[in-house]
C-alpha cells in the first residue's frame, strides 16, 4: 500500500486518504506559476504544437471553403451564375414540338427599280475655295486644308498631304492640285483641280 502512496497517479482513492485533507493549488495559481518572460500568452501543457498547427490549417481551409461560398452565393444571386437543377421527381420534361405551318397563298410581286446615275460633274480649272480643316467633297476624295500661310498651304487629299507655294501645282494622291492664293489671316485658301 505504500507504494500506491509514493505514485503520484491515481486514479482511484482509497477510503482513508480522502478523509485526509490535502492541500488542494488553484488552477489559476498553476497557470501563473507557468508563465515566463519568453511566453506572454501560456501554451497549456495540454495542447502540443502539433496540434496548434493542424487546427490552424483547418482553420484557414474552413475560411477558404467559407470564402468560396460566399462567392458563389453572391454570383448566384446577381445573375452572373446559374445553376440548373435536374427535376426530383423522375419525370423528364417533354417539349411538344412545333409543327410548322405553311401557307398556301403564294405571293408573286415584281419590283422593277430604274436607277438613274447622274454623273456628277467635277469642278475643272474652277477656283475652289477651302477653310480651314473643312473638307471639301471632289469625287470620292475629300479635299482638306491643314495649314494656311501666306505663300504656301498644306492640302490633304485621302489622308494624303502635301505642301503648295501660291501659284504653283503639285499632285497630291492622284489630283493636280494649283494654288491660286492663301490668306494666313482669313484661314483659307483658293485652288484649281486639274482635269
Amino acid at each position: 500500500m505504500e507504494e500506491n502512496n509514493q505514485n503520484p497517479f491515481r486514479p482511484f482513492r482509497s477510503s482513508d486518504q480522502s478523509q485526509q485533507s490535502s492541500p488542494q493549488v488553484s488552477p489559476i495559481k498553476v497557470q501563473q506559476s507557468q508563465r515566463t518572460s519568453e511566453h506572454p500568452t501560456p501554451i497549456p501543457s495540454h495542447v502540443r504544437k502539433k496540434d496548434i498547427f493542424l487546427m490552424s490549417f483547418f482553420g484557414f481551409i474552413a475560411a477558404g471553403v467559407i470564402f468560396l461560398l460566399l462567392l458563389v452565393i453572391t454570383g448566384v444571386l446577381t445573375g452572373y451564375i446559374s445553376i440548373d437543377m435536374p427535376e426530383l421527381s423522375g419525370e423528364e420534361e417533354v417539349i411538344p414540338e412545333e409543327t410548322p405551318v405553311i401557307s398556301e397563298e403564294v405571293v408573286n410581286e415584281t419590283v422593277v427599280e430604274e436607277v438613274i446615275e447622274e454623273e456628277e460633274v467635277l469642278p475643272c480649272d474652277e477656283d475652289i475655295t477651302l477653310e480651314l480643316d473643312d473638307g471639301y467633297k471632289y469625287g470620292l476624295k475629300v479635299i482638306t486644308l491643314k495649314l494656311a500661310g501666306d505663300y504656301s498651304a498644306q492640302i490633304s487629299i485621302g489622308g494624303k498631304s502635301g505642301f503648295i507655294d501660291v501659284g504653283n501645282t503639285e499632285s497630291i494622291n492622284g489630283l493636280k492640285i494649283t494654288l491660286v492664293d492663301s490668306s494666313e489671316s482669313d484661314q483659307n485658301a483658293i485652288i484649281q483641280v486639274a482635269c
